[in-house]
């Protein structure tokens, strides 16, 4: 079932911050005392990422926003700005019960938690933390539509070493694929297939 809203409340499980703090790879998110969060998907409405991102903050909601830099050209110059890496969505780290979810539904910009029939589906913690490594170590990423199939490795040396991720060759060259499924997206990230080992 996806969820689409009305009905709140919960508690907190995020530090506060303000919007100007947030770095593009920064999970802004302290979960020392619950052992249970799981990430999920958002889906927000056409360019609302950051006004979500920012009530989520208010609302004390745990949540993640990857940015990327582009260059974008002006009439008289270029400038380095940051953009979403998945236009439309971001991410939410909360206890998984029905309260929690109506909370993050609720939200003003917010259309619905993906997942399947039965409820919000989880997104993998190391999928994650991979993509945030990917962005902290400024890889070159590029994010494509549906799933890569490849050999599941670990990178072992260079900025990325110790992400996970599969092993696949485009235009002939490698890269190391993060697959989000349930967003029915792919990060890709350069790699050299001689700093990577079998999982």
């Amino acid at each position: 079932m996806q969820m689409h809203a009305r009905q709140l409340e919960t508690k907190t499980i995020c530090e506060s911050c303000n919007d100007t703090e947030i770095k593009p790879w920064e999970i802004r998110c302290q979960d020392t005392k619950y052992s249970n969060l799981k990430w999920y998907a958002v889906q927000t409405y056409n360019c609302r990422e950051r006004v979500v991102a920012q009530s989520f903050v208010f609302q004390s909601i745990c949540y993640y926003l990857p940015l990327i830099r582009k260059k974008r050209r002006w009439s008289d110059r270029i400038r380095t700005i940051q953009e979403p890496l998945f236009k439309n969505y971001l991410f939410v780290k909360i206890v998984p019960t029905q309260e929690e979810f109506w909370k993050v539904i609720c939200t003003r910009g917010v259309t619905r938690i993906l997942g399947d029939g039965k409820g919000p589906t989880p997104v993998a913690n190391k999928d994650i933390k991979a993509v945030a490594n990917m962005l902290a170590n400024r890889a070159k990423l590029n994010v494509v539509c549906g799933f890569q199939n490849g050999q599941l490795v670990r990178v072992k040396a260079g900025p990325l070493c110790g992400t996970e991720g599969r092993l696949v060759r485009m235009k002939g060259q490698d890269h190391l694929a993060v697959n989000i499924s349930i967003l029915g997206q792919t990060v890709l990230a350069e790699v050299n297939c001689c700093d990577v080992e079998p999982c």
